[in-house]
């Protein structure tokens, strides 16, 4: 985390997942049904700076719910998922941010988040002109954190959407 301190005063956002961006939704959110069934909505693209070399990496992020007391639209998920990335981080503590928001906002019984993401930094240590294999992290809470089960079929729903989304393209 050196590097994010070294930026302090120059401008730039810093990534703190104990801030979360509470003012985006704020009287956003409605009341909805639970029905313990797993909600993933379409993947959410996004664009950071890595944090170790200060150059982009940008992918999607996949969200799933189960049994949330809130419901929150596409657009809204999609500023969430924007107020966690635009700062200078890595990955996993972003996805961790992501989800602990969620967690919190939603009160879902089990949130789970996927981020796929690809660095220019990679492609630029390797020479490469384009970026090479994303990067996949995760984080769960809830029943989520304590089931492999809802684990599983979150991952499989995610997986199954990118590849919908890939194929609609």
């Amino acid at each position: 985390m050196h590097h994010i301190r070294a930026l302090h005063g120059t401008g730039y956002p810093r990534a703190d997942a104990s801030q979360p961006p509470s003012s985006i939704t704020t009287g956003a959110a409605t009341r909805a049904l639970g029905d313990a069934e797993l909600v993933v909505v379409r993947p959410v693209p996004f664009r950071s700076l890595c944090a170790d070399h200060l150059l982009p990496f940008q992918g999607v992020v996949h969200i799933g719910h189960i049994d949330s007391e809130n419901h929150l639209s596409t657009p809204e998920l999609t500023r969430i998922v924007a107020a966690c990335t635009r700062s200078i981080q890595t990955q996993q503590p972003m996805t961790i941010r992501i989800g602990l928001w969620l967690h919190h906002q939603l009160v879902p019984r089990g949130v789970g988040v996927l981020v796929k993401a690809n660095y220019a930094c990679a492609a630029a240590a390797r020479g490469d002109a384009h970026l090479g294999r994303p990067a996949t992290t995760m984080a769960f809470c809830g029943s989520m954190r304590h089931s492999a089960d809802e684990r599983q079929e979150f991952v499989a729903l995610a997986r199954r959407e990118r590849h919908k989304g890939a194929a609609g393209q």
